[in-house]
């Protein structure tokens, strides 16, 4: 049996023949298609509770179309890691991309929020009974205290967090001032503190978060994050094992291209997800009971670990349905025609229209036909 190379001696003479059929844009595609069916799920639960309906296949669908787009995030986070190992220079790109989404994801909830939904009740003269009815609208329909919808905070906090990790700076932050800029990569940990508190008091009845805080909350479950930073790290201490046995840093880019690296990461992380997905429901469990205070009431512990849920814990049990993927999946898979990688973002949000242009057309009449049945 021969001797088993460290990574500093893996090259592409003696790389594995072995490559991963899934690549970046296959992950970007399942993304879409995930987060495309989280919008459906909403859409159903909001016009179940417009009509006062409870259909229970629709309701089934809303559920599974919901987990479904759970894995969304996931998905993103790790095409973005990939990306960002692929091409060093892609942190400016996403920062950029991720921002903009953001921002236009922000800015469509409030145009929505104000001009459509509040722009009825006030041609109504209802403007204040508008503003309660909607206010308790949205969190009823994710089932909490608040209603968490853009994803793409998440993705911009995890781009973040990798650019503070992981780039050098030629100007500013050089020298001994360059472990103060390793640190701003605390920011978007904080955030996303910030973020499962304030989800926690909400679904907890504590605080009444403003519906203008919506578009600001992190979406993902907290336990995909340390799984994004436990990736982050793997990678940077691979890198000091290759630089500190006298490696170059382009001998290091040759070594991220090779089948062989590719290969360990997908190992990795699929083993990553399979033990987070246990941890976070060990840690549902726990952080249960102590929001339980330690009661022995079923009906208190049973409510405390929704609380937990409603926050975000025991989501990633979802993870273990990524994890037999990331076997099939390699990061750096060359794809042809970039076209059709411009195409994909584009196709998804076209899809996201047309499921609320539909949707709030079939909520329209929903709405008439229970008004015109009631007689209200």
């Amino acid at each position: 049996m021969g001797k088993k190379l460290q990574i500093y001696e893996i090259s592409a003479a003696n790389d594995m023949k072995y490559r991963g059929p899934l690549s970046v844009r296959w992950f970007r595609v399942i993304g879409w298609l995930c987060l495309i069916l989280q919008q459906i799920s909403h859409v159903l639960k909001i016009y179940d509770s417009v009509t006062h309906q409870a259909d229970p296949f629709r309701l089934t669908v809303a559920l599974i179309f919901g987990f479904a787009g759970s894995l969304a995030v996931p998905f993103f986070i790790i095409a973005n890691f990939s990306e960002v190992l692929a091409e060093k220079n892609a942190y400016k790109k996403l920062l950029i991309k991720y921002g903009a989404l953001s921002l236009v994801a922000a800015l469509a909830f409030f145009y929505f929020y104000e001009h459509i939904l509040l722009g009825v009740f006030s041609t109504m003269g209802a403007h204040q009974e508008g503003e309660k009815f909607i206010s308790s609208l949205l969190p009823s329909v994710s089932g909490s205290g608040y209603f968490a919808f853009n994803l793409f905070i998440d993705l911009l906090l995890c781009v973040t967090f990798l650019f503070f990790l992981e780039h050098k700076p030629k100007k500013v932050f050089v020298g001994k001032m360059l472990i103060v800029f390793r640190l701003f990569a605390l920011l978007p940990f904080l955030y996303e503190a910030s973020s499962i508190v304030l989800k926690l008091l909400a679904s907890g009845g504590r605080i009444d978060l403003p519906s203008y805080i919506y578009p600001f909350l992190t979406t993902k479950p907290p336990m995909t994050f340390v799984v994004f930073i436990v990736l982050a790290v793997f990678f940077k201490r691979r890198e000091r094992i290759f630089i500190k046995n006298g490696k170059t840093e382009e001998e290091y880019k040759a070594f991220l291209e090779t089948k062989k690296n590719s290969f360990q990461f997908s190992v990795f992380a699929a083993v990553v997800l399979a033990v987070a997905a246990v941890l976070d429901f060990i840690v549902l469990v726990v952080i249960g009971a102590v929001l339980g205070g330690g009661s022995a009431d079923e009906s208190v512990i049973i409510r405390s670990i929704e609380r937990a849920a409603d926050s975000g814990f025991g989501e990633s049990v979802l993870l273990l349905f990524i994890a037999p993927l990331m076997l099939l999946y390699s990061y750096n898979r060359k794809r042809q025609n970039k076209l059709v990688d411009i195409a994909i973002p584009a196709a998804g949000i076209a899809g996201i229209l047309l499921v609320y242009i539909e949707g709030i057309s079939q909520i329209a009449c929903g709405a008439v036909s229970y008004l015109m049945q009631t007689g209200e």
